[in-house]
């Protein structure tokens, strides 16, 4: 049984040279040939493009090689960072005590390199060797109508834990018909409510070495409301609960955990099937219209699209921002999650989660979509 265990091994391979190491020995396991060739062509993107956002977390925040990572960064394609993210990553690294002066410097030179790059769309490098065929097809979805944002309950006199708790006894309680079964298999986990940006997270204890698994929800203002917290909880605990025990369960030959059209898809699927209907025609029609950027060249028009979306669907700027961060320091991490869950949308008008995770038994879990 060979794992990728790191989650984010695309966005870390240009720079941190055990990691690489490890990812191309795991890759070269996969038995078959074309999810081996899909685990090729992404290996050999990655380590060719740098994100420098991940690069700065990386030198500033953890406890790593940080000439190591210099050195292996400093040939390296940076990929394309807008002035505002550029200011952030500068601030950054002025303030991070843990770098010398000469660190600051090469880094700086990066980030700079960064911003003098010519933009481009590299979506589309990424998720042909994905999802081959099926590709053009899931993105003719970005023709779909935006659906406008329900009416929400505010929540912000509630206890989030409390709601939080009554959210999942609901859900594991009457959950909806397209995911019945999926409850059984979901293991006992902490619930961890924390005071940071974002929306909600779970980690499965395979990824923490924690004794349980683990269910992060943010209090902050984008908490919008409570249907929307209520999608939100399934999907971190009907989609990635089920999906890592799963996983535990099978224990497939292969699996990639940074296979975010995969893990994510699933995920957003599952967010749509517990929403209410006028919820699910509204965030299923957001993430169809984050698809117009899929080819997108202007990275000026890129970004004002994602102000625009964020905003029109209640979010602060700080959503904005990490949105547009996303987006140009982590290529194909967000769309992951639309192509996925259409992907699984079309497949469950024919099949079912369980007769589709039934044939996984037998198979490579990465992100190999066009071997399926």
């Amino acid at each position: 049984m060979s794992h990728i265990e790191c989650w984010d091994w695309r966005y870390r391979i240009a720079f941190e040279q055990t990691l690489r190491s490890k990812v191309d020995v795991a890759s070269k396991t996969t038995r078959h040939s074309l999810p081996s060739r899909i685990m090729e062509e992404l290996f050999d993107f990655f380590v060719n493009h740098l994100s420098v956002g991940q690069m700065i977390s990386y030198c500033c925040d953890e406890a790593g090689d940080t000439d190591s990572a210099i050195n292996a960064a400093i040939d390296v394609e940076p990929l394309y960072t807008p002035e505002f993210l550029a200011r952030k990553y500068y601030s950054r690294v002025s303030k991070a005590k843990r770098l010398k002066s000469q660190q600051k410097d090469a880094l700086n030179s990066i980030i700079k390199k960064s911003t003098e790059t010519n933009f481009i769309n590299h979506h589309r490098e990424i998720f042909e060797p994905i999802f081959g065929a099926d590709l053009d097809r899931l993105l003719r979805h970005s023709q779909a109508t935006l659906k406008p944002q329900i009416s929400d309950k505010s929540i912000l006199d509630r206890n989030l834990l409390e709601l939080t708790e009554e959210i999942i006894d609901e859900l594991l309680n009457t959950t909806p018909a397209p995911l019945r079964g999926l409850p059984e298999i979901i293991p006992d986990f902490e619930i961890v409510i924390a005071k940071d940006p974002g929306f909600a997270e779970y980690w499965p204890r395979s990824l923490t070495g924690n004794d349980m698994d683990q269910l992060i929800v943010y209090d902050n203002p984008n908490q919008i409301g409570y249907q929307n917290l209520r999608a939100t909880i399934g999907h971190e605990v009907l989609g990635h609960g089920f999906f890592y025990n799963l996983i535990e369960r099978i224990r497939p030959e292969f699996f990639d955990h940074g296979a975010f059209a995969l893990v994510e898809g699933w995920a957003t699927w599952c967010e749509w099937a517990t929403c209410d209907a006028d919820l699910r025609d509204h965030l299923r029609s957001a993430k169809c219209q984050s698809l117009k950027l899929f080819d997108c060249v202007n990275p000026d028009e890129i970004q004002d699209q994602i102000k625009a979306r964020t905003s029109g669907s209640g979010y602060t700027k700080d959503v904005s921002e990490s949105s547009i961060e996303n987006f140009f320091q982590y290529p194909g991490m967000g769309l992951s999650y639309t192509l996925g869950a259409l992907w699984f949308e079309d497949r469950f008008k024919s099949s079912s989660p369980r007769v589709f995770f039934e044939a996984m038994r037998q198979r490579e879990w990465g992100d190999f979509f066009s071997a399926w």
